[in-house]
């Protein structure tokens, strides 16, 4: 069963200019949020309600910060090229910001390179991380033929749906980010051993269940937010469906840690870590979900391959 996704011209409400200077201020925003995080929490006392509400308000930011670099990089309406190369500046640019404001807070001594060696390893594992949230939306824009576009352009085009399969300029860029995210893992893993003398096999275990964590926390959050966002008929009926896609489990879940913050708790920790959790939930949908909404005031949705079929 096939549905026709309705033209958007009555609902249309931006340019794609004003579209994109609107994201373009939310990277910017993301950005200043990472360099600041850090030494903002530094320098509030601990604990408290503030520190807890930060601490929230940033733990929903940065999965919303690499879900929305994902959703770019994979349903972007824009050659693979643009995509890649804006991808990466955006994540090396919005990782830099936070290991800046880490260091700043951190304020390492002159002996010390610890602070240095972590910094490599998080940036060695970006491409890994990024590979690992795009691997569930591949599938679905190169075989079953999802778009990203204008309902009214692809309306008028009249030929059938074609399937996107890979290509070699595609293989050897996923080839060379996987070669070099690993080697240069590696060797920051290295240096950390010689310092340490910890073994780096227990690590590569742990990765392994990371990037299975990483596709199933992607396939449950990323694909839900760009069906119901740019696929629904209604700005509002999208809106809110999302948001109550991710608060209502979350409410459940922060109900069970506040009755268990009145139970025997020991170490009185129930209570702040579920008005973190509530906090980075709310942090988390609007950050993903308000960027797709400027995405479809613009005019764009989510396409399906039978759509043009049954136009």
């Amino acid at each position: 069963m096939t549905s026709s996704v309705p033209p958007t011209s009555r609902e249309q409400a931006l340019s794609g200019r004003a579209a994109a200077i609107g994201l373009a201020v939310i990277l910017v925003g993301f950005g200043l949020v990472n360099l600041s995080w850090t030494p903002l929490l530094e320098s509030i006392p601990r604990p408290g309600v503030l520190a807890v509400v930060i601490t929230g308000v940033f733990i929903g930011l940065l999965p919303a910060q690499a879900g929305l670099l994902t959703l770019w990089l994979v349903w972007a309406p824009f050659p693979f090229w643009l995509r890649h190369l804006l991808h990466w500046n955006a994540a090396g640019g919005l990782m830099l910001a936070g290991m800046v404001g880490a260091a700043i807070a951190m304020e390492p001594s002159a002996g010390d390179g610890r602070w240095l060696t972590d910094m490599l390893i998080a940036l060695f594992i970006l491409p890994a991380i990024s590979l690992a949230c795009q691997l569930p939306h591949w599938p679905l824009r190169i075989y079953a033929g999802w778009r990203v576009a204008r309902p009214a352009q692809t309306a008028a085009d009249d030929s059938s749906p074609r399937r996107e399969p890979l290509g070699i300029g595609h293989m050897l860029a996923g080839t060379l980010v996987v070669a070099v995210s690993i080697a240069g893992l590696r060797a920051a893993l290295t240096l950390d051993q010689q310092r340490t003398g910890q073994a780096m096999e227990s690590f590569w275990i742990v990765w392994c269940w990371a990037v299975a964590i990483l596709m199933l926390a992607s396939t449950l959050s990323l694909l839900p937010a760009l069906v119901l966002m740019l696929r629904l008929k209604s700005n509002r009926q999208a809106s809110l469906l999302w948001l109550a896609y991710v608060l209502v489990p979350c409410s459940g879940l922060s109900l069970v840690g506040f009755l268990l913050s009145n139970s025997n708790d020991p170490f009185n920790i129930a209570g702040p870590l579920t008005a973190a959790f509530a906090t980075a939930c709310v942090s988390f949908a609007t950050a993903l979900g308000f960027p797709l909404l400027l995405v479809r005031l613009a005019g764009w949705r989510l396409v399906f391959a039978g759509d043009r079929r049954a136009n």
